[in-house]
């Protein structure tokens, strides 16, 4: 996280997201990101299915701050096809990282 990821809360912020893991496409296998914030945990999950893609292929998440105070969490969720194991095809992944500071008023960056 750096000075630019201090946001007021109420704007709408966009994330770059990129998931290299060996076995796993971004095109070709599902994920998930979890947005968790506040002291309650409150949380926003958006899929794959929810975020927008280039032409290149990069995937965006975005997402209103308003209600939000605190720092934020995302939590990256993707499933990477498994042959090893005869019980299930896939294995969760899960990567978790702070990504904003949501604060009420203006700060200088």
């Amino acid at each position: 996280m750096t000075e630019n990821d201090i946001i007021v809360a109420g704007e709408e912020v966009k994330y770059f997201i990129d998931i290299e893991h060996e076995g796993f496409s971004m095109l070709e296998n599902d994920f998930q990101v979890e947005i968790v914030y506040g002291q309650r945990s409150k949380s926003i999950t958006l899929t794959k299915q929810e975020m927008t893609a280039d032409s290149s292929g990069k995937y965006f998440f975005m997402f209103s701050t308003a209600g939000m105070v605190g720092k934020v969490t995302a939590i990256c969720t993707f499933w990477v096809p498994d042959t090893d194991d005869p019980d299930d095809s896939v294995r969760e992944i899960r990567d978790e990282q702070i990504i904003a500071f949501v604060t009420n008023t203006p700060c200088p960056k």
